[in-house]
């Protein structure tokens, strides 16, 4: 019987260690699942974060060019600024909103700041189109660049706060943010170019932030030759080695020479040739940006369906661990309850002095082995009780005919002879 404890004390410790590990796996597969769902909430949002920054800067440039280019008409770009809008006010009412609270109030005010300051710098660019000389569209400039300042500074400050820095995270942020880099260079390299045409030959200093501006493209091409590096999805390598390749010293030196002859020589300048670059630099960025996101949705996305089948594996392996517990408990209460019915219709039977019973169950359990023993010895008790009855009446009968006959001549005595008078 020691034995048999020892093996349940065994079994319940077994069943209690794989519980407690099914709960702590279940638990930390479980935050898994929430962070990813997290992450995933967080990128997606800053994806329309990132993407009406970025529509905002691209139709400043537009509206720009559209005062040296009569062809960029406004039918071209207010469809676009009507989407950007919609995009903004959508941003600012899930930054306002109290049902989802998945900002900090850091990352509110950064991006209620670089919204307002991004509808300031859209309706500026509207204001700028109208006629005006040359004081009052500088003051307009200053505006413009004030505004794309202070929005990119709130812009990375929202980054650096919307997800943890850590190794997976970090790839993702230098992406967006170099790409946010360029676009901003490509909107003053732009607004510069404009400043120049509207100005003339004279405007040395726009030429010279412009000759500056090629500078830092080739200082972007550093940072986009360690991504091509770490990076290992074959389509934003394409991407970033079509970008390394306008980015070359032979592109920004050839661009500086140009603006240089043309301050230099007092020749006009041929922007034309300039414009294409910027669009083909910023068709180039936005793919981009559109690929990092996607490939980060993709691993949040695959996280969650790791840990999703995590947790339905762990249930399944707890369903499995109940039912192993559960089947012996209910084919022993089966058994249990067989061996009682049996047992009553045995006790019924011995009551009625039927000794023909069925032969009882045994059963690991000293009560149920006791309780077998006594409806033994009671069938063994009854059986003894009728031999003895047998026995006494046979040695009555005996008795009885002993005592009417004669013993010597072994004929029926005076007794018999009354009794049958």
């Amino acid at each position: 019987m020691k034995v048999k404890y020892l093996i349940y004390f065994f079994t319940f410790l077994l069943t209690a260690s794989f519980t407690i590990s099914i709960c702590d796996e279940w638990s930390e597969a479980k935050e898994q699942y929430n962070d990813s769902a997290w992450n995933l909430s967080k990128t997606q949002h800053s994806e329309d974060v990132s993407g009406a920054f970025q529509n905002s800067l691209r139709l400043h440039r537009i509206k720009r060019l559209s005062l040296v280019n009569p062809a960029l008409e406004p039918a071209l770009w207010q469809e676009t600024e009507r989407q950007t809008r919609n995009k903004i006010q959508q941003i600012r009412r899930y930054a306002d909103s109290d049902a989802r609270q998945q900002l900090t109030t850091q990352q509110k005010i950064d991006i209620r700041s670089m919204l307002n300051l991004l509808e300031k710098m859209l309706n500026n660019d509207t204001q700028q189109l109208a006629p005006m000389n040359n004081q009052i569209r500088n003051l307009f400039n200053i505006n413009s660049a004030y505004y794309i300042t202070q929005s990119s500074m709130d812009y990375y400050s929202y980054t650096y706060e919307s997800r943890i820095l850590n190794a997976d995270a970090f790839l993702f942020l230098e992406s967006i943010r170099l790409n946010n880099q360029l676009n901003i260079t490509l909107t003053e390299i732009i607004d510069q170019l404009v400043d120049i045409k509207l100005n003339g030959l004279n405007d040395k200093e726009s030429y010279l932030k412009t000759i500056q501006l090629t500078g830092v493209l080739n200082v972007l091409s550093s940072r986009l030759l360690f991504m091509e590096m770490v990076y290992s999805d074959p389509q934003v390598s394409r991407i970033i080695n079509q970008l390394l390749e306008n980015l070359s010293p032979q592109q920004t030196n050839g661009l500086a020479g140009e603006l240089y002859a043309s301050m230099a020589h007092g020749k006009e300048l041929d922007a034309t040739r300039i414009y294409a670059y910027v669009k083909e630099l910023d068709r180039l960025s936005q793919q981009f940006f559109q690929r990092s996101f996607d490939l980060e949705i993709e691993k949040c996305r695959k996280k969650m369906y790791q840990s999703q089948t995590a947790i339905n594996g762990l249930i399944a392996f707890a369903g499995l661990l109940a039912l192993f517990l559960l089947m012996p408990t209910l084919i022993f209460c089966s058994n249990i309850s067989r061996w009682l019915t049996k047992t009553q219709g045995n006790i019924q039977h011995l009551s009625q002095g039927n000794m023909a019973i069925d032969a009882p169950e045994v059963f690991y359990s000293q009560e149920l082995i006791a309780i077998t023993d006594a409806i033994n010895q009671l069938k063994q008790y009854h059986l003894e009780k009728v031999r003895l009855e047998q026995e006494k009446h046979a040695l009555i009968k005996e008795l009885e005919s002993s005592s009417y006959l004669d013993p010597l001549t072994n004929i029926y005595n005076r007794r018999r002879f009354f009794r049958e008078a």
